[in-house]
């Protein structure tokens, strides 16, 4: 389940409010360079680590109970005041023809959302209780100075105040507010240890270290129940040991078929991903018994895990964590759940795994909640309706589905790309043809000092320029790492 319905934010770095309506889909965040994302990313991530797994389930139980106590009050004064003759004559004029019954479905209407936490509803809450509040003072003031005989009463009515403050004290004052569905369900997976809280930050690499011998999970399988920030990609080679050999164990020892097919499914499951990632068909896992070692086939070569070039690596830092925390919490994929936040998720990326890695992603762990940055259109026009984009440098927010949208529109339109000189445009051109080309026939050398001519002034490029540079980049290194 997607829990995060909408961000509301004021942040010190922006000149407006931010005001994301999820609705318990994905987001892209984008902007100019400088403007703010990753500072954005980790207040988001502490108000997610603080707020969304400890404080909102406790503070939405309080806030629910005072709401009941508010409710029965105002609902036995306002059934006196609905029989009165001040409230059929007086009243109505007074206010404007408010009806107090209808305030008072209204504030059941809002804590029939009882499994939700929304502080602007929570505002809009005290704001109508206030009011029915002072509407039913006004009747008995009005009692105490039509009738002599009327002897004022203590009246439940004089604690709402109170009881409108203990909300007030525990309401989130934070610079982001969060509201959030699915609470008890929330809960419960916390509970359960099925629900997930990551960020991973740009600068990522996975360090997948090499098996050795079998070892005891439970280590790793309290880092998964209880640190969310702990970095569980790293021992995905020794899991693939323990579990390769917990299956012959069964098969010799338990003759146990039905969790050996289990183990076997599993990593049938895990040759797909990889023919996925690296985009060919031949990807195999390939164990070597005698050293109890893993490798990567190919028809053309052989790799390890700790040999993957820095994009592999950037994209098995995420994949490898999610999929050692589900194994690791006795789930499928597909079932766990929470909130991942990713900085700069196109990072050392090619263009077609920019295409690829959020579908990816959003595949593979179905109920996990996205959130990343990104400067690559291409990543923005690879999503479908499950996910909106967010540009934080203007405000302006993009529910359609923006994968019929061309790259070049997307670099004009949500990035706010000019029109370059012709110089640039040269150079542009120049990159573009190393990018496009096949069957290469320019000198390596000259791309080189082509990409460090536009290095000098990277800042002051066009995110379009920027783009092509990365991806340029990262096309040279891996030509020049293949030549060797």
């Amino acid at each position: 389940m997607k829990y995060i319905q909408s961000i509301n934010a004021k942040l010190d770095f922006l000149n407006h409010n931010v005001n994301i309506d999820l609705k318990g889909r994905n987001l892209i965040l984008t902007g100019k360079n400088g403007v703010g994302k990753t500072r954005f990313l980790n207040q988001l991530n502490n108000t997610v680590l603080s707020k969304l797994i400890h404080d909102i389930p406790h503070i939405f139980q309080h806030h629910y109970m005072q709401k009941v106590n508010i409710i029965n009050i105002l609902k036995s004064e306002t059934s006196d005041l609905e029989n009165s003759f001040y409230y059929k004559n007086h009243i109505e004029n007074l206010k404007n023809n408010i009806n107090p019954l209808n305030l008072l479905n209204f504030l059941e209407e809002l804590l029939g959302k009882s499994d939700s936490y929304n502080p602007q509803e929570t505002e809009e809450f005290i704001k109508k209780a206030t009011e029915l509040k002072n509407i039913i003072l006004e009747y008995k003031t009005f009692l105490q100075n039509s009738n002599l005989n009327y002897l004022p009463i203590h009246s439940p009515i004089y604690n709402i105040d109170y009881l409108i403050n203990e909300i007030g004290s525990t309401h989130n004052q934070e610079n982001i507010s969060l509201a959030v569905n699915g609470i008890g369900n929330l809960n419960q997976n916390i509970q359960a240890s099925k629900v997930t809280f990551n960020f991973f930050p740009a600068h990522r690499q996975s360090q997948i270290t090499p098996s050795t011998n079998t070892t005891d999970l439970n280590q790793y399988i309290n880092s998964a129940k209880h640190e969310y920030s702990s970095k569980l990609g790293q021992f995905l080679e020794q899991y693939l040991l323990n579990i390769r050999i917990e299956k012959s164990l069964a098969l010799s020892e338990e003759n146990d078929n039905e969790h050996a097919d289990q183990i076997d499914s599993w990593f049938q499951k895990f040759d797909e991903d990889l023919k996925f990632l690296f985009e060919d068909e031949s990807t195999k896992l390939k164990f070597d018994y005698k050293t109890r070692k893993f490798s990567l086939m190919q028809s053309h070569r052989e790799f390890t895990f700790q040999s993957l070039s820095s994009g592999f690596t950037a994209i098995f830092d995420i994949y490898s964590d999610l999929l050692m925390r589900s194994r690791l919490l006795n789930i499928l994929p597909n079932e766990l759940n929470g909130v991942v936040l990713i900085d700069e998720i196109d990072a050392h990326l090619h263009i077609s795994l920019q295409k690829k890695i959020l579908p990816f992603l959003t595949k593979s762990f179905p109920e996990v909640q996205f959130i990343v940055s990104t400067h690559s259109p291409f990543v923005i026009t690879s999503t479908n309706n499950d996910t909106v984009v967010y540009d934080i440098s203007s405000g302006e927010f993009f529910e359609e589905d923006l994968s019929l949208y061309s790259h070049e529109s997307i670099i004009k339109e949500l990035f706010h790309v000019k029109e370059e000189n012709e110089n640039i445009k040269i150079l542009s051109d120049q990159l573009l043809q190393f990018i496009e080309s096949e069957n290469l026939t320019q000198d390596l050398n000259t791309i080189q000092e082509l990409l460090n001519e536009i290095n000098k002034d990277f800042e002051k490029l066009s995110v379009e320029l920027q783009l092509q540079y990365m991806v340029a980049k990262n096309k040279l290194a891996k030509l020049k790492h293949e030549a060797n």
